[in-house]
């Protein structure tokens, strides 16, 4: 039953058994605009529908040849991103590229039911950018096509530019200098994820029940019956805003952390 009884903690994921990718879906599906798009795009009709909406009969039926351009602006609305394709003279159908469209902005393969409990069958793109070699603008936008925008990379990657007339060792150097910074901030990150995981099913139950309209007061009451009631409450709404940060944006960093 989704939502779980917010009153019992019995309900919620142990922090110490459950991956990352489980809480990151846990977080997902309890995003208000997760489930809004879901609902938008579910009785979308699913005839060559795309690789967009888990159990669509078609969902494997999509033409690779058939150019797709990923978001590029972090708030774009579809009207915009379809007016974007119209400028471009692309072919494309609305309802297929709508679901491609809410697909993508949340990071998955397919919408799934915020419902759905089985976090396996939800498919995140935890990382889409192999190592690979670029040698022309042409093999940049190929691999924008496949889902990689300029601007938008995924947490765990990173695109390097080279110069070729610099020395081998020079270039060598600097990209292990560089790769080592940005993996040793990925490290820290992950530290500090694993430490404030021992709050997640608390985070978990705290939106459940501002979900409901229930208040912070009230919440403190349940969740920190031992604090003092403005403590409790403070508490509650604190709690409330990392959540919502996590449920937001923040769960595709939860991917790579393991227990």
């Amino acid at each position: 039953m989704f939502p779980p009884d917010w009153k019992d903690p019995s309900q919620y994921p142990d922090p110490k058994k459950t991956s990352g990718k489980q809480w990151a879906w846990e977080f997902l599906r309890r995003n208000p605009q997760y489930q809004n798009n879901f609902n938008e795009v579910i009785n979308l009709p699913k005839k060559r529908a795309g690789n967009f909406l888990l159990n669509d009969p078609a969902s494997y039926i999509w033409n690779p040849e058939r150019k797709y351009f990923k978001t590029k602006k972090e708030y774009e609305t579809f009207d915009k991103y379809i007016a974007r394709l119209q400028r471009s003279g692309l072919k494309f159908n609305p309802p297929i590229h709508k679901k491609r469209f809410y697909a993508d902005k949340w990071g998955v393969k397919r919408m799934v039911s915020p419902e759905e409990d089985d976090y396996n069958i939800v498919e995140f793109y935890k990382s889409l950018l192999p190592v690979r070699l670029m040698k022309s603008p042409d093999d940049f936008e190929n691999l924008i096509n496949e889902g990689i925008d300029r601007e938008e990379i995924y947490p765990n990657e990173i695109i390097l530019g080279i110069n070729l007339e610099r020395s081998v060792e020079s270039n060598i150097c600097e990209i292990k200098r560089i790769i080592q910074e940005k993996k040793n901030k990925l490290d820290l990150r992950n530290k500090v994820i694993r430490k404030e995981r021992n709050y997640f099913s608390r985070y978990l139950r705290i939106l459940d029940a501002r979900a409901l309209g229930i208040s912070y007061q009230n919440i403190g009451k349940i969740i920190f019956k031992n604090e003092d009631p403005e403590n409790a409450k403070r508490k509650s709404a604190n709690g409330y805003q990392a959540a919502s940060k996590i449920s937001q944006s923040g769960y595709l960093n939860l991917l790579s952390v393991t227990n």
